[in-house]
């Protein structure tokens, strides 16, 4: 009797000597010491924001002792693989009103700026709001599954899937749509490499929606350490997040 007695009791210490080495019985304690993490990006390897949010986060994961990777990936698919955990984390999710982001946590650091929506049109446009793309039946272009088309999809704005933002401008040249709507990092950098015969004009909107780095819930325990990091970057240029307009500087200041 004795003997199980004593059993018993070295089983409940035991329980006791794992659970003080657990996230739940120790906080500051990460579960696992993660030596590699891996991004996706909606922007092309071979775009300016692509290659500066890859320097950026390098620098803030080897803070922390973890190399850091990042690939390309569109919108949709991008969010879906980092809500399953397959991807670590997201580079710069834009987030619109009311969106569920599954399994994600996001930095509390502002690392880009608010992304800026703008519609190209044939003409200089009267719109300044989404809303005002609801009159007049224009055909409206925008990428189906992308947080800006779930702006569309909450105020109930009709619009024509097209894919890609290259594919719409091609489509708006040929007057097959009214509006391609996008933001402003995407639409600067596809027209400086398009070649379109038919003036287009940008008209930046009223609505500005939050870009924030996600990661994957297991990851959580690395974010504090991420803010921080981020914020040092951040404080380098001024406490200015990346924007259309602080981009040039941006790229030509090293990150430290």
């Amino acid at each position: 009797m004795n003997f199980i007695r004593l059993q018993r009791f070295i089983q409940w210490l035991l329980m006791l000597s794992v659970l003080a080495w657990s996230p739940l019985g120790n906080a500051n304690q990460p579960a696992v010491l993660y030596k590699h993490i891996h991004f996706a990006c909606t922007e092309p390897a071979d775009s300016p924001i692509f290659q500066l949010l890859h320097r950026i986060y390098t620098k803030a994961f080897d803070d922390q002792g973890i190399r850091f990777s990042m690939s390309y990936a569109p919108d949709k698919r991008a969010l879906s693989e980092v809500s399953l955990g397959r991807i670590d984390g997201h580079c710069g999710k834009i987030t619109p009103p009311n969106q569920s982001l599954l399994h994600s946590t996001i930095t509390s650091k502002t690392i880009i700026s608010f992304a800026e929506m703008v519609v190209l049109s044939h003409q200089k446009s009267s719109v300044q709001s989404l809303t005002d793309l609801s009159a007049n039946a224009f055909r409206v272009g925008a990428v189906s599954g992308n947080s800006l088309a779930i702006t569309l999809d909450q105020l109930s704005i009709p619009y024509i899937n097209i894919v890609e933002v290259d594919r719409g401008i091609r489509m708006l040249a040929g007057n097959r749509l009214d509006y391609v709507v996008s933001n402003q990092f995407q639409i600067k950098r596809i027209l400086a490499k398009t070649q379109i015969d038919t003036p287009l004009f940008v008209t930046s909107l009223r609505e500005k929606l939050p870009i924030r780095t996600l990661l994957h819930q297991k990851h959580a325990g690395l974010m504090e350490t991420l803010d921080i990091s981020l914020q040092g970057i951040l404080d380098q240029h001024g406490g200015q997040p990346i924007s259309s307009e602080n981009l040039p500087l941006w790229l030509n200041t090293p990150i430290k």
